[in-house]
This record gives structure tokens, sequence and C-alpha cells, in this order.
């Protein structure tokens, strides 16, 4: 058969059924067969990244997809199906560049429209964002996934009772998507409706239940990036020589602290840095310090109010780590510190002096006493490493006003562990939040979970 020949309108029919039923696996196999008799037949490759997208095959379908960008150049669909997998991939400036071509080549496309407010929505730059996900709205005022975008935004700018609202109409236009009840139940906690937005979590993670078990051939395979001690120690080196430049006092703090003193180094599973600063630290100072050259990025800058800033500033560093500050608050025998927004979630470990402390030919300031420190945050067997455990969820100092906030946060985090198939992080996560409360819908959902876990190991 030439290698430039098309399948038959039957055999295209018959793959294009298979995937409008959902039955994926079997329009993966279709397609394989279909690309490998016709190797330069882009819908081929296109049917195939999708299907293959639908069974959380990230890899393989990012493959299909590129061939089918070579065969079909002007096929706006094709980009956008590549800007949301590269999306998927957490590649977003990739993925910005590809639903732009996807735009170009069919301006008003609301799917790639939506799926570049989203990636800029993910680069911080949310007025664009937002006005992409109005000028689809517009376009079509039921498209859910630009309201589910819209909702994103406005929560990312704080605007909390707004977003809820729009997540609310997601939601009437798709009564069934987890991932909207997801974003609503977070939202509705920031607004301080803690009641309404537990439900709308529990609903989120029974519905994700369903979803995984409707689709069981679903199990992601992307490669998942480890988290680098080598570049994780780049930024600590160069957070150091800037503002032991500018003469602003600063300590190893939270996870980092505890790998690099328990450890020798920053833990691999950790996803973040942590530095703390004594309260009256000039904050703007700080900033300027580290972010005037463009190394790091106070990317949250816009959104934060002083009052957020007081206690917490998330910065970026170039190569996409995040470096995360915090300013301890005495309050009497201990601190408070921790977030104030878009939940305030705080703990209070008892106050410390700041000691001396050599790690990799540099000068560092710690805690005085960090058994208690650690001990106050991670409990007694801190000397054990436990990649599950999550100091947001769990610290063992937490303020009793933050219990709600840890919860909400705790399903999002779970949410986050099911939808990727780690059966075993997602279990942790559920042993944490039945450790701040008992809750039937998570009783089952270890139970689902345990289930799972032994279908994969076996």
């Amino acid at each position: 058969m030439a290698s430039n020949s098309t399948p038959s309108a039957h055999d295209i029919n018959y793959l294009v059924g298979m995937f409008e039923q959902s039955r994926f696996a079997e329009t993966e196999t279709l397609a394989r067969t279909m690309t490998a008799q016709h190797p330069y037949f882009g819908f081929g490759w296109k049917a195939l990244s999708v299907a293959l997208q639908q069974q959380g095959k990230l890899d393989d379908s990012l493959t299909a997809i590129r061939k089918a960008v070579m065969l079909l150049p002007h096929d706006a669909e094709v980009y956008n199906n590549f800007g949301a997998l590269l999306l998927e991939q957490g590649d977003l400036i990739e993925a910005e560049k590809q639903c732009r071509k996807s735009v170009s080549l069919q301006p008003g496309f609301i799917s790639a429209q939506a799926n570049l407010a989203l990636i800029l929505k993910d680069l911080g730059h949310l007025e664009q964002s937002e006005a992409l996900c109005r000028q689809a709205l517009h376009i079509d005022p039921k498209y859910h996934e630009a309201c589910n975008t819209l909702g994103l935004v406005l929560f990312k700018q704080s605007r909390f009772k707004e977003s809820s609202e729009v997540l609310k109409l997601a939601l009437i236009r798709s009564p069934n998507n987890c991932k909207y009840h997801l974003n609503l139940g977070l939202s509705l906690a920031a607004c301080g409706d803690f009641d309404a937005g537990d439900a709308s979590l529990r609903k989120s993670l029974t519905l994700l239940c369903a979803q995984l078990d409707s689709n069981p051939c679903y199990s992601p395979n992307q490669t998942v990036p480890s988290f680098s001690s080598q570049f994780a120690r780049q930024v600590l080196f160069d957070a150091h020589e800037r503002l032991e430049k500018a003469q602003i006092p600063f300590f190893l703090s939270s996870g980092t602290l505890l790998g690099i003193v328990r450890d020798g180094d920053t833990m691999p599973y950790d996803k973040d840095l942590d530095i703390g600063f004594l309260w009256e630290t000039d904050r703007e100072l700080v900033v300027h310090s580290l972010c005037h050259d463009g190394l790091f990025e106070d990317y949250r800058a816009a959104y934060h109010s002083k009052q957020d800033r007081e206690i917490y500033i998330p910065l970026r560093y170039t190569t996409g780590l995040a470096l995360d500050l915090f300013f301890h608050q005495p309050n009497k025998n201990n601190f408070i510190c921790g977030f104030n927004t878009p939940l305030r979630i705080t703990s209070k470990p008892k106050r410390f002096n700041l000691k001396q402390f050599s790690w990799y030919g540099r000068n560092w300031l710690i805690p005085d006493d960090t058994d208690r420190y650690f001990t106050d945050y991670y409990g007694e067997n801190w000397k054990h490493p436990d990649p599950g455990f999550d100091t947001i969820l769990s610290s063992q100092c937490q303020t009793p006003e933050s219990r709600r906030g840890r919860w909400c946060f705790g399903c999002h985090k779970l949410f986050s562990r099911m939808k990727n198939c780690e059966w075993s992080r997602a279990i942790r996560y559920c042993e944490q939040l039945l450790a701040l409360r008992e809750d039937s819908t998570i009783q089952d959902i270890t139970v689902w979970l345990k289930r799972k876990l032994e279908h994969h190991e076996g």
C-alpha cells in the first residue's frame, strides 16, 4: 500500500464513531492501525493523540500530535490540541505559542481562546486571560470552559464573590464536572462560606471517583520532573547573595530547613523552597533586593493586598521554582506565620532565636533549637522521612482558626493526587484529612483508593 494513501471513508467514520462513544482504548487501537498503514494521513495521528490523551498517556499523545502538526500545518484544532497537551505537561511557554497559532489560523475559535486564557492565567497574565474569557463568552455565552477559566482568574485576583457566581454558571451548563465543583468549593470557602464550600469539594471528589471508574483505561504516564536539589541549591545561593548584599537577615525554614538539617540537602520530593524573616523586616526592600534584576519574579504582587503580604510573599525563580517568604509575627511565647490568602492558614511555633549554620561553604541563619522547631511542625517522628506529609495541612502547631481552611486545602490536594492516579499519596492525604475530622465521604474514598492501589499493584 502506498505510504501516502488514505483510509476508506468507512474506516474513518468507524474511527470517529468509536471516539464519539468515548471508547478511547478501541479508538487508540484503530488509530494505531490506521497510522501504520497510512503514515501520512494526518487525521489518523490527530485522532490517536486525542485517544491517548483521554487515557492519560500524555507522553505518547505528544509524540502523535507532533506528527499531526507536521502533516496538518493549517489545522487550527491540531495546534489547539497541542497547546492543551503542553499545558497539561506544564510547558506553559510552548503551550502559549501553539494556542496562539491556533487562534491566528482560526480567529474566533473559542476552544483555543479558552485554552490560551488558561495558559495566560497560569503565567500570571490575568488581565489578558480575563479579556480572552470574556471574548469567548461573548461569542458563546454557554461555553462553560471559558466560564470556569474566568472563575479561576477572578479567584486569583481575590475577587472571590465574582468568582463564585461565574463558577456557578459553569456548573449550570456542566453540572457533573468534578473540576468545576472543586473550583467552586475553594471559591466559596474563600468567601467565608465554608459549609457550602465543603459540600462542593466533597461533591468534586465523589464525581472524580465515578469519572475514573468510568474510564478504567485512564492511567497517566506523563513524565513528572523531579525536584532537583542542584537547582534548589542555586535558588538558595542566589537568594543568600542578594539578601546578604542588602544586609537583610533571613533564615532557612519549614521543609527546606528540615531537609538540609536532617538529610544534608533539600528534599527530592519537596515542591518549593522556604525562607523566614523576622516581623520588622522591610518587605518591599526584600522583594526589591531579590527581584530587581529579573532573576526572581514577584508574580502575585498586583493581586496580593498589603495585609496579605504582611505574612507571606511568593516569588518565582527563572527556572520556575517557587521561593516562599514567610514573615514571623511574635505572639507571646510563639510566632504566627503562614498564609493570609486565599484562605487564612497559620501555624504557631514556639518563639526561637537564630544561630549560624554552615552549609555548602556558606553561613546561614536557622532556629537555635531545631529539634523543638521540627517537633512543633512535624511531630515527634520528624527524623523519619515522610514524603506524604503536607505541612500546610498537618502542621502540629496549627492555629485552631485555620482548621477549616486546611480542610479545604487538603481536599484540593487530594483531588490532584486522585486525578493523577497517585493512589498511595492520595491515601496519605485522606489520612491527614481524617486526622482533622471524621468524614464519611473521605472514609469512603479511602476504601476506594485502597482498592485502586491493590488493583494497580496486583
